[in-house]
C-alpha cells in the first residue's frame, strides 16, 4: 500500500456510539475539528488548517466476530485498517478483548484503543496475556471529543511511519544481502570495524582467515580480534621486500603469514584501513 491509510474501524453494539464517532471524526465536522487543534498545538502558523489532519476513512462494525472478519479480509486484500476502536462489552458473543485476541493472532500492526465503561473489567484483567501492549492503548466512556481527535491523529500517523521505518528496513536487509554475496564471493578477506575495533561486518574469507564463527562475528571483542590478527601476522619491514605496490608503497600495514604449510614461500598481506561514512573504518587483507 502507497498512499497514506487513514483507515479507522470503530467496533461497538450501541449505534449511538457509532453515530458519535461519525460526527467526531467525520468528514461533515473535520473543519470544525481540524480548527480547534490547530488553535491548540500550532497557534502561530499561517498555514490552512485543512491541512492539519487527513480525512479519516471511517467502517464500522457491531460485533467482535464481524470486526474480526474485517479486520481479515482487509489485511488480505492489502488494504488494512490503521486503528480500531473496539468496546470491551458487546453481548452477544465474544466480547472486545477475545476479539482482540484473535485479531492479533494474524493482525500485528494494526493500532487498538480499548473502550471501556466503569462497570467493565479492571484493565490488569484485559491486558493478562495480551499481545503487543506498545499497540494497545485504554480508554473509559464517555471519552472527551477532542481526545478521539487526538488519539486518532497520532495513531493514524504512528501506523504509517511504522509501515514507511519497515519498508527502508527491508530495503536495508536486502542491501546487506546483496553486499555480503558480491563480498562472500571475492577471493580478498574483509571485515568493516568502528572506532572501537569492533566487527561490524566480515566477509567468509575474512571469519576463515581469523578463526571467527560467522555468525557471531559482532560479538567479538576488539581485543580477541587483535589477539588473533596477532597470532597470524608479524609485522615486515617494508625494506625486506621489493614488490610492494602502491598505495601501500613505504606503508607500515604490511603483514606477513605466521604459518604456512602449502606454500615455501611466505605470503605477504596487505592491510589498509580507511575511513568511510558515519565514522566507520574498513580494513581488509589482499593476498598476493
Amino acid at each position: 500500500m502507497n498512499k497514506f491509510n487513514t483507515r479507522v474501524l470503530i467496533v461497538d453494539d450501541q449505534d449511538e456510539i457509532h453515530i458519535d464517532f461519525q460526527e467526531i471524526l467525520g468528514e461533515k465536522n473535520r473543519k470544525a475539528a481540524f480548527d480547534n487543534l490547530a488553535d491548540v498545538f500550532l497557534p502561530d502558523s499561517t498555514q490552512p488548517s485543512k491541512n492539519y489532519l487527513p480525512s479519516f476513512e471511517l467502517s464500522h462494525a457491531s460485533s467482535g466476530a464481524e470486526a474480526y472478519q474485517m479486520v481479515k479480509d482487509a489485511a488480505e486484500s492489502q488494504q488494512p485498517f490503521a486503528v480500531a476502536f473496539i468496546d470491551i462489552r458487546m453481548p452477544p458473543g465474544i466480547d472486545g478483548v477475545e476479539t482482540i485476541r484473535r485479531i492479533r493472532e494474524f493482525e500485528k500492526n494494526l493500532e487498538i484503543v480499548i473502550m471501556t465503561a466503569y462497570t467493565d473489567k479492571p484493565l490488569h484483567e484485559i491486558v493478562t496475556n495480551m499481545e503487543l501492549l506498545h499497540k494497545l492503548l485504554y480508554i473509559r466512556k464517555p471519552a472527551a471529543r477532542e481526545e478521539i481527535q487526538q488519539i486518532t491523529l497520532s495513531l493514524v500517523e504512528k501506523w504509517n511511519v511504522e509501515q514507511e521505518s519497515r519498508k527502508h528496513q527491508q530495503l536495508l536487509d536486502l542491501s546487506y544481502q546483496r553486499l555480503k554475496a558480491v563480498l562472500d564471493a571475492t577471493g580478498d578477506a574483509i571485515g568493516v570495524l568502528d572506532r572501537d575495533n569492533r566487527l561490524l561486518f566480515a566477509n567468509q574469507q575474512y571469519c576463515q582467515l581469523f578463526d571467527i564463527s560467522t555468525q557471531d562475528f559482532k560479538q567479538l571483542s576488539p581485543d580477541d580480534l587483535n589477539s588473533r590478527v596477532e597470532s597470524r601476522f608479524r609485522k615486515v619491514d617494508t625494506s625486506e621486500v621489493d614488490h610492494i605496490i602502491e598505495p601501500f608503497e613505504n606503508s607500515t600495514d604490511v603483514l606477513e603469514v605466521v604459518e604456512d604449510t602449502d606454500q615455501n614461500e611466505p605470503r605477504l598481506f596487505y592491510s589498509l584501513t580507511t575511513a568511510l561514512k558515519l565514522s566507520v573504518r574498513m580494513r581488509y587483507q589482499i593476498k598476493l
